[in-house]
């Protein structure tokens, strides 16, 4: 069945009668949204910067740190030369893991990668694993023993 253009166009009208205040609602609520996103972007932008900020400065920290490693290893830095382990050794008396991390050197007879060692120069041979426990605030020790005293001065005291 076909429409005349005169039914057509009042037909297009009622519709657009009964569709402004849904439009005028749907317009509401997208400035809503948009004011909302805006914000939040606002307010993520200025999250994300400060942890740039933070990781770009732990980032030169490690870099200071590695300097001579890096130097002597061609560029390798610990994430590359060191698996670290964490493993749990028992409970302390609050029922709290006691956890101990292990250090172990990924290529321990070479320090570096095999592929990467010039031919003319050895590395020097150091220990595979170093073992060094992680401390709670409960497992830290709560009394300490006196130190004894000297007689001999102590440097810079006045």
């Amino acid at each position: 069945m076909a429409m005349s253009n005169a039914n057509l166009a009042a037909t297009i009208k009622r519709a657009a009668a009964n569709t402004s205040d849904i439009i005028k609602k749907k317009a509401r609520i997208k400035e809503k949204m948009d004011a909302i996103e805006l914000k939040q972007k606002e307010i993520l932008e200025a999250k994300l910067a400060k942890l740039k900020e933070e990781y770009d400065d732990l980032s030169q920290q490690q870099e200071i740190f590695e300097k001579p490693i890096r130097e002597f290893t061609g560029g390798y830095s610990t994430e590359d030369l060191v698996k670290v382990e964490v493993v749990e050794t028992g409970t302390d008396k609050n029922g709290k893991p006691i956890r101990k991390t292990l250090y172990e050197l990924r290529y321990p007879d070479t320090v570096i990668p095999p592929s990467e060692i010039p031919a003319e120069e050895g590395a020097p041979e150091e220990a595979a694993r170093v073992e060094m426990p992680v401390e709670t605030a409960d497992a830290a020790p709560t009394d300490f023993a006196p130190m004894e005293s000297d007689d001999d001065e102590m440097p810079f005291s006045e």
